[in-house]
C-alpha cells in the first residue's frame, strides 16, 4: 500500500502545482484586464473634463447627448471593476480551498481516505457555498470521525 500511497502523494503534487500556476496565470490576466479598465476610466474621464470647455456654447440637450457615450462609458468601467474584484475574490478564495485540502490530503496515511477526497476534489465544482454549485455537488462529504480531513465547514458526522 506504500507504492499506492506515493503514487497518490506525486499526484497530489502535481495537482498542487497545477492549481498554483492556473492562479497565477489567471491572477496576471485580471490584472491586466483590470489595468485596463483604469486606462479606460482615465481617458474617458479626462474626455468628459475637456470636453466642459469645448461644448461651453452647446444648448444642455447637445451637451448632453455629445457626453451620454462617455459618460456611459465611465460608468460601465467602473462596474466592470467592481465586478473583477469579486471575481478575482472568489478565485482566489476558491485556489486556496482546493491547494489546502490538496495539502491535506498529502499528509494523510489512510488510502482509501485519500481516494475518497481525491476523487471529491477533482469532481466536485465546488469547494465552498461562494463558487458555482454543480448539479453533481449535493452538500459534501460526510467524516466518519472528527480527525478525518474534511472540506466543508458545514460537514457533519452520519
Amino acid at each position: 500500500m506504500t507504492d499506492e500511497l506515493e503514487y497518490l502523494r506525486g499526484q497530489l503534487a502535481a495537482a498542487e502545482k497545477a492549481y498554483t500556476l492556473a492562479h497565477e496565470f489567471a491572477a496576471k490576466g485580471q490584472e491586466h484586464a483590470d489595468r485596463m479598465l483604469t486606462w479606460t476610466l482615465g481617458l474617458m474621464g479626462a474626455a468628459l473634463y475637456t470636453s466642459y470647455g469645448l461644448l461651453g456654447a452647446a444648448p444642455p440637450a447637445a451637451r448632453l447627448c455629445a457626453l451620454a457615450p462617455w459618460l456611459a462609458g465611465v460608468l460601465c468601467a467602473l462596474a466592470g471593476r467592481i465586478l473583477l474584484a469579486r471575481v478575482l475574490n472568489y478565485g482566489a478564495l476558491g485556489t486556496h480551498a482546493r491547494i489546502s485540502k490538496i495539502l491535506l490530503l498529502g499528509a494523510e496515511t489512510d488510502v482509501p481516505l485519500v481516494k475518497k477526497h481525491w476523487k471529491e476534489l477533482t469532481e466536485n465544482a465546488a469547494l465552498f457555498a461562494g463558487e458555482k454549485k454543480s448539479a453533481s455537488s449535493g452538500l459534501g462529504p460526510k467524516c466518519s470521525t472528527p480527525s478525518r480531513i474534511c472540506c466543508s465547514p458545514s460537514v457533519s458526522s452520519p
